[in-house]
C-alpha cells in the first residue's frame, strides 16, 4: 500500500486529489478536528487523559489539535514521509505501518480512533477494521470520513470528481455500503452525517475559510460507530 504516497502526492498532487498540496486542507482538518472533539465529548466515555489513535495522520494536524486538549495520541501512517512531516507538528507517539497488517499496540488500547479519507485507498477494507475493533476499547467510538459515491458532485462532475481523481482509491461507498461493513466488523452506527464544504470569503479575516454544510448530497460522508461487546 506505500506505493503512490511519496513526497509528491503530498506535496505537488501527484496521483492525488490535493491540487495545492496536502498542506492546503489543513483549515478542512480543523473543522473535522472540532467535530471530532465534539462528537467524543457527546458519545465518548469520561476519562482523565483519552488516548486516541489517528490512522493515515499525514502531517499531524489533527493529532496536533488534540495534543493541546490534553489526550494521550497516536498516529501511524504508511508514508515515510508523512511520518517525518507529522513529528514537526505533533508530540504524539508515530508509527510506519498498514493497519491491515496490524499495528503495535495491545488490545482495548483506544479511547478513539479516527480514519479522515482513508478507507477509500485500503483493498482490505475489513481486515483494517478488525484490527481497530482489536485495539479501541468496549464502547470505544471509530469515526471516519470517506467521499459519498451518491453525492451530486459525482454525477455533476463525472471524471472530474475528487473521488476519481485520486488514482489511489480502491473503493468507493455509499453511506449504506460503509454502515454494512462497519456492521460486518462489530461496530454499531450511531451517526451518520453527508457534509459539503463550502469555501468562503471572510471579509474581516481577509481569506478563505470552509464552510460545514450537511447535505444528503454532500461529497463526504462523516459516520460515528461504537465497538459492540
Amino acid at each position: 500500500m506505500t506505493a503512490g504516497f511519496s513526497k509528491e502526492y503530498f506535496e505537488e498532487g501527484k496521483g492525488s486529489a490535493y491540487r495545492r498540496g496536502y498542506a492546503a486542507t489543513k483549515e478542512q482538518v480543523n473543522i473535522y478536528a472540532t467535530l471530532t472533539y465534539e462528537t467524543f465529548q457527546k458519545y465518548g466515555k469520561k476519562t482523565s487523559k483519552p488516548r486516541i489513535l489517528d490512522i493515515g495522520c499525514a502531517f499531524g494536524y489533527l493529532l496536533g489539535f488534540f495534543d493541546r486538549l490534553g489526550f494521550e495520541t497516536f498516529g501511524i501512517d504508511v508514508s515515510s514521509y508523512a511520518i517525518q512531516r507529522c513529528k514537526e507538528t505533533t508530540r504524539a507517539k508515530t508509527f510506519i505501518c498498514d493497519v491491515q497488517t496490524g499495528t503495535p499496540f495491545g488490545e482495548s488500547f483506544f479511547d478513539l480512533i479516527t480514519l479522515f479519507d482513508i478507507i477509500e485507498h485500503l483493498g482490505r477494507p475489513l481486515d483494517a477494521l478488525s484490527e481497530i475493533y482489536r485495539i479501541l476499547k468496549p464502547d470505544g467510538l471509530i469515526i471516519l470520513s470517506t467521499p459519498n459515491a451518491n453525492s451530486i458532485g459525482r454525477f455533476l462532475l463525472n471524471k472530474k470528481w475528487a473521488g476519481y481523481i485520486d488514482q489511489t482509491h480502491l473503493i468507493l461507498y455509499t453511506s449504506y455500503t460503509i454502515s454494512l461493513l462497519l456492521e460486518r466488523a462489530g461496530f454499531k452506527t450511531i451517526e451518520i452525517k453527508k457534509p459539503q464544504f463550502y469555501p468562503f470569503s471572510t471579509l474581516f479575516k481577509g481569506k478563505l475559510t470552509m464552510l460545514w454544510i450537511n447535505n444528503p448530497l454532500g461529497g463526504s460522508i462523516w459516520i460515528v460507530a461504537r465497538k459492540k461487546t
